[in-house]
Parts: structure tokens; sequence; C-alpha cells
């Protein structure tokens, strides 16, 4: 449930509360939460939050025989505080900072002896993003926003190492923008630029007599990274308005313009003694037909 309060004119504070019951370890979570909005002047917003969120445990980490059905919920505290600039109707800038902390992130017990899952992990996020928009609005056929995101997401096991989530993403830079040229055309563009995935390296392999196979020998968990991922779309729409009861748009979207070889991956030899990356989507052209009453 959600409440909107406003103690002064200038103030606005949303208060919500959230309560789930999870049937697989028959457990509650409770969140509270909180959001404001103070305007400071007509151009300038001081604005912020802070609350709980939970999630409950995957399905194979609760089954019996597989998993801990005694786990708790994962819970994460959110906090961010951010300032906008409105310069006009049409731009807006906004700077936004956060820190998110990971309680009872559910990790694998030490040997994968029974219950073979606990909640002993714990997690943190925590960043800034920087962005600026140009709304759509008249005599401006052109709009669209920018935005910089710096951030750093980690891990802690069992009271180990902090090392990087699968998926931390150090920089982010991400523009889009759109063109009415007018007649029902519009053409638009996205480009994004984005650290590559952290990942485990293979630094050797043994051979293993019994199974008659090799095995790898890894490094630090996380340790390296894959290169900087970026790509540009590109879309242009023509829309056609069918007697004032049906508008009727005709699109071509290509996604990778330049044909990008993203690495996603590595693939390693029988030995691992030679390696091979994995690339992205190439590029994909696509030709639609939207219709709406």
């Amino acid at each position: 449930m959600e409440s909107t309060l406003q103690p002064f004119e200038p103030l606005t504070v949303v208060l919500g509360l959230r309560l789930d019951y999870y049937r697989d370890i028959s457990d509650w979570s409770f969140d509270p939460r909180m959001t404001f909005r103070l305007a400071v002047d007509p151009q300038w917003t001081i604005k912020g939050g802070v609350g709980l969120f939970s999630q409950p445990p995957e399905f194979q980490e609760t089954a019996p025989g597989l998993g801990n059905p005694d786990l708790d919920p994962i819970t994460s505290l959110h906090n961010s505080l951010g300032v906008e600039f409105r310069y006009d109707q049409t731009w807006r800038f906004e700077l936004d900072t956060y820190y998110k902390h990971i309680f009872d992130r559910v990790v694998g017990t030490e040997g994968g002896l029974p219950p073979f899952f606990s909640n002993e992990g714990v997690g943190r996020i925590y960043g800034a993003e920087l962005g600026v928009r140009a709304d759509p609005t008249p005599g401006y056929p052109i709009y669209g926003f920018a935005s910089y995101t710096l951030s750093r997401s980690e891990r802690q096991d069992r009271g180990g190492d902090w090392r990087p989530f699968d998926f931390d993403q150090t920089h982010i830079f991400t523009i889009a923008l759109v063109w009415r040229i007018g007649d029902g055309w519009e053409a638009g563009g996205t480009f994004r630029l984005v650290s590559g995935n952290p990942f485990t390296p293979v630094t050797g392999s043994i051979y293993d007599v019994a199974a008659d196979t090799y095995r790898p020998l890894y490094g630090a968990v996380n340790s390296e990274r894959n290169p900087f991922f970026h790509r540009l779309d590109l879309r242009i729409e023509k829309v056609f308005n069918i007697e004032n009861v049906m508008r009727l748009a005709i699109y071509l979207d290509v996604q990778n313009v330049y044909n990008q070889q993203n690495r996603e991956a590595t693939t390693y030899s029988f030995d691992y003694t030679r390696s091979a990356e994995i690339p992205g989507l190439p590029i994909l052209p696509s030709l639609g037909i939207r219709g709406e009453l």
C-alpha cells in the first residue's frame, strides 16, 4: 500500500509498505519504504528515498532434498539522494547517487554439504548517475536523453573477500535521440557503451587420468573483464492516419548497425590450451507494421 503526504507545500512524501508471504519457505517479509521530493524553487528539486526490498530464494535453493527449505528471504536496503534542475520546459538535468546493501544472500555451503545453501552472503551496490533529458515540445523536432552511470556491485560469501558480482558494470553511457521529421516520419537511434562483465580466467589445466579428461585451473574469481560493449541501434518509422479511425505505422529497425563483435563469452579447446571468443548478436535488421485503433 502507498500514501502521499504533503507536510508543507514544496515537500511531497510518499510512504509505502509491502507485505509478502513466501510459501516455499513459510516466511514473511515486511518492507517499509519512503521517497520524497523537495522543490527548492521552480527550477531546483532535491529528491531521495530509503526502503527495504525483499525477494524469495530460487526454487532449487529451497526444494527439499536439493536445497534448504529453512532459508530466509533475501532483503536489501535501498538509499538514494539526488538533485534535479529544470532549465526550461524542454531541458532537464539530474544527478542521483545510491547505495544498496543486500542482506541474507543465498550462497552454497562449504564443500557443498547439507543443507547445501545458507543465508551467509551479503552484497553492496553503489554509484552515481548523471543525466540530461530533452522532452518533446512544440518547435523542437529533436528530443531524447543521455546518461552516464559510474557504479560498483560487489558480493561477499561467508565472510570471505569482497569481489564483483557477475554482472558488475563500472561504466554505462547511453544516448538516445528521436527526430520528428514531419509528415508522419520519425527517426531515432540509441548508442550504448558499457564496461564488459567480469569473468574468472582459466590459467591452465591438469589431466585427470581416472576420467581421461582435462580439468581447468582457474584464477581469482571475477578477476578479469570482457572488453567494453558498444552498439548503435537505428530506427525509422512512417505513421499513417487512416480516416482518423486507425493509426498504422511501418518501421525499419536495425540493431548493431556497424556489426560490432562484442564478446559475450569464451570457449576453450579440450585441453584448455586454446580459446575463442563467442560474440553477441550481429547486425539485425527487421521490418514491421504496427496498427492501433
